[in-house]
């Protein structure tokens, strides 16, 4: 049986700042995202999982570094490399496509018309198609990511949102950083949505969002069995 070569064996990521500029109507994302962490080897490419994207810019610690691309993977050289923590910066850019996987587009009808949220599914390996990454669930790491979209939408992520700022007809939201955790576990969801809130018996905040297309009292139901879902496995464990 082959063995299966680990990128965590080799780079071991401990943060991400990851911000995505995303055009909707042009189905195309912008971004640049920073990873700190420590090479186990000294003199050695960096490798990291990277699909679908193309990368416009490449720095680690300020150095320029060439790139070298495979099917999913970037490689990251710079004449010399120490075995120590180092920061990677690197922008790009990719398309959303209808894929189901990655950042993509799910339709819906309301009032006669097709809308549209973006997404994103990144279980098991597809975080690689919207930022470069060690896209192994071994590899956790804390995450800030700030999302700049259209404005008039709700743009939900993992953590809550910490500010959000409008400019030039762009809303640009950025969340609180999240504990530490796989890339697979990153979420986003983008576009025009509703909830409702609710707290369970220890004060902890549950939401249930939805498309406009749902009557509002279909969210009642959702919101109160996740309420004593919480509160259940909360006293059992």
């Amino acid at each position: 049986m082959q063995q299966v070569t680990h990128l965590i064996d080799f780079f071991i990521p401990t943060h991400y700042q990851l911000a995505l500029d995303i055009d909707r109507q042009q189905r195309h994302f912008a971004g640049q995202v920073t990873i700190t962490g420590e090479t186990t080897q000294a003199d050695t490419p960096i490798k990291l999982h990277a699909k679908d994207l193309t990368i416009t810019s490449a720095m680690i610690d300020g150095q320029p570094a060439s790139v070298e691309h495979s099917e999913d993977e970037v490689s990251l050289h710079v004449p010399t490399l120490s075995a120590d923590t180092h920061t990677i910066t690197l922008t790009y850019e990719a398309a959303i496509t209808d894929s189901l996987h990655g950042l993509y587009p799910c339709y819906y009808q309301h009032d006669g018309a097709k809308k549209e949220l973006l997404m994103t599914q990144f279980e098991s390996h597809h975080a690689r198609e919207v930022f470069p990454c060690i896209d192994e669930p071994a590899a956790k790491a804390t995450f800030d990511i700030t999302v700049t979209t259209e404005p008039g939408i709700t743009v939900l992520g993992n953590m809550p949102v910490q500010s959000q700022q409008e400019a030039d007809d762009r809303l640009t939201t950025t969340f609180v950083q999240t504990p530490r955790m796989s890339t697979y576990l990153v979420a986003l969801v983008m576009g025009e949505l509703q909830h409702i809130t609710g707290q369970t018996k220890d004060g902890v905040e549950v939401s249930v969002w939805a498309t406009p297309a749902q009557a509002p009292t279909s969210l009642d139901f959702a919101l109160e069995h996740a309420i004593r879902s919480i509160e259940f496995f909360n006293e059992y464990f």
